[in-house]
């Protein structure tokens, strides 16, 4: 081992003694003046559960104020990163404030931009900010707001004054708007889904989740189409037992009148049901092992499908359920199937070929 590796390492235990292991510093140069602990040439800082990057990092002992200048990176537990051109924290107080600062959820692509922001040990307090989840040099969606705020620990997020943008275009207002970031199973908003299309106008779907035990949840999407109608679909999905999971969705889409005499549609309410299950060891035959798969799909007309989605959809106009039960062992096989099609762009089933 070198001089100049024992010297690097002799520092490093240094440090931890000095700050009493609450904190460590590394970094390929480091110098010691009195309290102040100045780091560069790829400087990183352990504290808690944070990490934290920087071109350049000072530390004061005596009043825990760490500052960082340059290219810095904040991270917490792989939730989100922030990057910022200067970063000062105030360890004691827990207080900070961050320049230039973008913050980047790790989990739902949901990123956050903030010229100057200040935050404490629970929030992230956001001033003319602007918030997507898409490409950040060109995204197709964007919020804009005045004032928010960004909870550290349970990653909800509070807009005032959001101003809801197609590319450059305002398109909606509102006096506040909250949701979560968070991939946890929390109850709480989900992200929303925004687009436009010139037959439709402006579309708003804002899925909310409810987990109201380990088991199962309920997910209630309503959506508004300016031009066309309102509709709401919901989604139970659920564990009933450790062999078996299943998830039934069911919904609607009421048309405008105005819209249904525009483009000639066959109904002016869309609706439908799906059923989704699957279980394995039903039986208790001794060698063998079984299994149960369901997918029953009932609607009205293929409209049903296609105003899930925000984006421009085109469903296979022939549905198709089946159910299939097969029993077996290393030498037998026994199965039962079923298979039942709706041909939505018939007014009637009753021609439709089944097998």
């Amino acid at each position: 081992m070198n001089l100049f590796t024992k010297t690097f390492f002799l520092m490093i235990i240094f440090l931890q003694i000095l700050l009493s292991k609450e904190i460590k510093i590394l970094a390929n140069k480091i110098d010691v003046n009195n309290s102040i602990i100045q780091a560069n040439n790829n400087a990183e800082v352990f504290y808690q559960n944070y990490y934290i990057s920087s071109d350049y990092i000072s530390f004061n002992t005596n009043t825990s104020k760490l500052n960082l200048k340059g290219n810095s990176k904040f991270q917490n537990d792989k939730e989100f990163t922030a990057t910022a051109k200067e970063i000062k924290l105030n360890l004691k107080t827990k207080h900070s404030k961050f320049s230039n600062l973008e913050i980047d959820f790790n989990k739902t692509n949901i990123w956050i931009k903030n010229k100057n922001c200040n935050s404490n040990d629970k929030y992230f307090l956001l001033n003319n900010s602007e918030i997507s989840s898409c490409n950040k040099q060109n995204p197709e969606w964007k919020i804009k707001f005045s004032k928010g705020r960004l909870n550290k620990e349970t990653k909800f997020v509070l807009l005032y004054d959001p101003i809801f943008y197609i590319k450059d275009l305002p398109v909606f207002w509102l006096p506040y708007f909250g949701f979560s970031a968070n991939r946890t199973r929390t109850s709480g908003l989900l992200t929303p889904k925004f687009s436009h299309r010139s037959d439709e106008g402006f579309i708003y779907i804002q899925p909310v989740f409810v987990a109201p035990s380990l088991n199962y949840d309920i997910e209630v999407v309503p959506q508004i189409r300016t031009n066309r109608g309102l509709g709401i679909y919901s989604t139970l999905r659920f564990i009933d037992t450790q062999y078996s999971k299943g998830e039934i969705q069911t919904g609607l889409f009421k048309e405008n009148s105005d819209y249904v005499d525009r483009e000639n549609l066959k109904n002016d309410i869309h609706y439908g049901l799906n059923i989704n299950y699957e279980r394995t060891n039903l039986t208790n035959f001794k060698g063998y092992k079984d299994a149960l798969y369901l997918d029953v799909n009932y609607l009205n007309d293929i409209d049903y499908n296609n105003l899930q989605t925000h984006k421009s959809s085109n469903f296979d106009k022939l549905i198709h359920s089946e159910i299939n039960y097969n029993l077996r062992n290393d030498k037998q096989y026994f199965g039962f199937y079923s298979d039942y099609y709706i041909d939505t762009e018939e007014s009637s089933n009753s021609n439709t070929i089944q097998t």
